[in-house]
């Protein structure tokens, strides 16, 4: 099977481990276990590389009032992972952010079997550590998706 017929297979797999990740984010009795690859999510600064203005980011004027179309605040903070294709989004709110990165790393492995001992050399982890390394699994409140600027 090359390529071209491979997206179906592997998005059914990415979206299992998005609704793995969000399952167990709504399960407050969840305790995620540690991860090998937390602490180097965690070290490595998330990177804009355009700044990011007020004046650069909104053709129109920024609202004074909630859409009354949009529905009411919760009173938990955020805990929520999406996909498109083979990127990870998630969204948290303190103190949630470490559960959340954790949570998702456990679904990956869970789907796609981590590296172990008995594993060669050249086999790469489910992870891609060239976004780890960018800053693609850390927290920031401007980030670079999809080739969106978003400032929340």
């Amino acid at each position: 099977m090359g390529w071209a017929e491979s997206p179906p297979y592997f998005c059914a797999a990415t979206e299992t481990v998005a609704d793995l990740a969000n399952m167990r984010l709504q399960d407050a009795s969840h305790v995620p276990a540690e991860h090998h690859l937390d602490d180097l999510a965690d070290s490595v600064p998330s990177e804009v590389s355009t700044p990011v203005s007020a004046e650069s980011t909104s053709a129109v004027d920024v609202p004074l009032e909630r859409d009354p179309c949009l529905q009411h605040a919760s009173p938990k903070p955020l805990q929520y992972v999406d996909i498109f294709v083979d990127d990870f989004v998630s969204a948290a709110q303190k103190p949630f952010l470490r559960r959340v990165r954790r949570v998702l790393l456990g679904a990956i492995d869970d789907v796609f079997r981590p590296n172990d001992s008995a594993d060669s050399e050249h086999r790469r982890e489910p992870v891609s550590m060239k976004k780890l390394l960018k800053g693609d699994c850390s927290w920031g409140t401007v980030k670079l998706i999809l080739g969106w600027i978003v400032d929340t």
